[in-house]
C-alpha cells in the first residue's frame, strides 16, 4: 500500500487505484477542479502522487489520481521539462477560476499519453492543467495560443 500523507490534516481518504493500488491520501492534499477534466465528467477531486514505477522515481513527473469513481490515473509533468520553449497564453479569467490573482501563483501541468501504436510519449500542450497548490484549486484550460501547440506533442520515442 502506498501512503501519501503530507501531515497537514488528520483526515485520510482511501482510494483503490487500478494503476497504483491502494492509496491513503491526506484530505488536505486533494485538488478540487473547478470543472471536470475533458472526458471525465464524473470527477472533480484528484491527488498528486509522486511518480514511482518499478522503483524508479522521477521528480519531474507525478501521478494525478482521481479520488472519485472510476478512479482513473493520469501521468502529468511540468510541460517545460518536456518542451523547453513552451509559452502558453492563459486568460486572466482562468487564473481567477483557480483562486489565484496572478499567473505566478499557479503551476502548469501537462497530461502525458503513452501512444503504444506510435511507440511514443506525448503531452497535451493545448489544454494543460492550471493548479493553485496553495489552496488546492485546479482547472483544465484551453490556452489562448492553442493553434501554436498540439494536444499530442511528441516528447520521446518508447522502446
Amino acid at each position: 500500500m502506498l501512503r501519501v500523507v503530507a501531515g497537514s490534516s488528520n483526515e485520510t481518504i482511501s482510494v483503490h487505484s487500478p494503476v497504483l493500488g491502494r492509496l491513503e491520501l491526506d484530505a488536505a492534499q486533494i485538488l478540487h477542479f473547478a470543472e471536470p477534466i475533458a472526458g471525465f465528467e464524473s470527477c472533480v477531486r484528484y491527488a498528486l502522487v509522486p511518480y514511482s514505477l518499478a522503483g524508479r522515481e522521477d521528480p519531474t513527473m507525478s501521478w494525478l489520481q482521481a479520488v472519485d469513481a472510476p478512479f482513473h490515473t493520469f501521468l502529468v509533468t511540468d510541460p517545460w521539462s518536456a518542451i523547453a520553449d513552451y509559452q502558453p497564453e492563459i486568460a486572466d479569467a482562468e487564473i481567477h477560476a483557480v483562486q489565484a490573482t496572478e499567473f505566478a501563483e499557479t503551476t502548469i501541468l501537462g497530461i502525458l499519453t503513452v501512444a503504444r501504436s506510435a511507440r511514443e510519449l506525448t503531452i497535451n500542450l493545448q489544454a494543460p492543467l492550471l493548479v493553485n497548490m496553495k489552496c488546492g484549486s485546479a482547472k483544465q484550460v484551453l490556452i489562448l495560443n492553442s493553434e501554436a501547440y498540439s494536444a499530442r506533442a511528441r516528447v520521446c520515442s518508447l522502446p
